[in-house]
């Protein structure tokens, strides 16, 4: 192959990057972004701004838009032979309206390649024939609007926030009804409810898990359309949950001579970083398995949090270890900020209140173990 036709070869896009625009908008609001992103990543992506649900478009409903942005996607497809892999980057309503879409466009794999994101109980399929790579939103409010300041220009006047459900679809129609989650009937689920599970004729979970790389953008502040909480898909409040052991060679680590603590007290304290000022304190006791669990509202991104021991159920094992790399491994992040995945309970690192005295039997767990540790016997 001679170079020339080598160089032509590489020019040819194989990877189609959809931008999807949100509501009340245009192709237009991607000018910049799209010119950026041609400068930065070559000729292999063809991208492409949406514009089958331009202005009031968008009100009509999170499926309508769907459907003709699936359509949409089906003719850039057919029109580029050369295309191999597919990506959407969406923003704020454009989100639901692209994760409306691959649902309509995915089909099921063929083979047993699982998904290369380690949901193992999701196969790889296709979205319009090609390989799904990356699925992105930004600001997408992918839980809707209704509730505590998930509109955050109502400013969480609770009586504001019950008006503005009804009062939508007078504003933005259709859309309205499902961004609030008042579409719903006896027989029939909110829409947005159905989209965060496999329906018989949709399949919108297996259809975003055949994408590899799924990342959501929020703004945990200054953004007055779309609350934190939905665009990162957060509960609420934060549920952790931690244990409590004796140590009872006294190392600060589980052996197999540790023993868990039922009615053991802990504390979470939380604290400005700058003032070190407590902001938030609230107490937890361990079961009869020394397991804890405590549940907290709010973000707490500019605090420090941390468990504390604060009580220990038995009389001969009641020491607490206050050196700096202790309290450490006790801290935990209450924020949405961090990029953990909020659908799950977060676990703490064991916490073990020392016995006064080691037990004469630590020795040789240790030697079991191959370790020396800083203890006298």
């Amino acid at each position: 192959m001679s170079a020339i036709a080598q160089r032509d070869e590489n020019n040819v896009p194989d990877h189609l990057l959809v931008l999807v625009h949100g509501i009340w908008a245009s192709p237009s609001v991607w000018l910049y972004v799209e010119a950026e992103m041609k400068r930065r990543v070559g000729t292999r992506f063809l991208i492409y701004a949406s514009s089958s649900n331009t202005s009031t478009k968008t009100f009509g409903g999170i499926d309508g838009a769907g459907k003709r942005l699936a359509e949409e996607v089906r003719q850039v497809v057919q029109k580029s032979k050369s295309l191999k892999k597919i990506s959407f980057l969406a923003h704020s309503l454009g989100g639901l309206f692209a994760r409306h879409a691959v649902a309509v466009l995915y089909s099921q794999a063929n083979d047993d390649a699982v998904s290369k994101s380690g949901d193992s109980h999701i196969l790889r399929g296709r979205i319009a024939g090609l390989e799904p790579i990356n699925f992105i939103t930004l600001a997408t409010p992918h839980l809707g609007v209704r509730g505590r300041k998930q509109l955050p220009f109502l400013l969480g006047v609770p009586i504001l926030e019950k008006l503005a459900a009804p009062i939508a679809p007078f504003f933005i129609g259709r859309t309205g009804t499902q961004l609030f989650l008042t579409d719903g009937k006896a027989d029939k689920p909110p829409l947005l409810l159905r989209m965060a599970s496999d329906c018989e004729d949709l399949k919108f979970l297996s259809s975003l898990g055949a994408f590899p790389c799924r990342i959501v953008y929020a703004n945990v502040s200054y953004d007055y359309m779309v609350g934190w909480r939905t665009s990162s898909i957060r509960r609420e409040t934060e549920l952790f949950k931690g244990s409590v052991y004796c140590d009872t060679c006294r190392v600060q680590f589980m052996t197999r001579l540790s023993k868990v603590l039922e009615g053991a007290k802990v504390k979470l304290e939380c604290k400005g970083r700058e003032n070190q000022t407590v902001t938030l304190t609230k107490e937890a006791m361990t079961d009869k398995d020394g397991n804890y669990e405590m549940e907290v509202m709010g973000d707490h991104e500019e605090e420090v949090c941390e468990i504390i021991l604060v009580q220990s159920p038995d009389a001969e094992c009641g020491d607490v270890n206050n050196q700096e790399f202790l309290r450490n491994a006790a801290r935990i992040s209450l924020t949405a900020n961090d990029g953990i995945v909020s659908n799950e309970t977060r676990t703490i690192n064991p916490l073990g209140f020392m016995r006064k005295t080691p037990l004469a039997d630590c020795p040789q767990a240790f030697k079991e173990l191959g370790i020396v540790p800083d203890v006298t016997f």
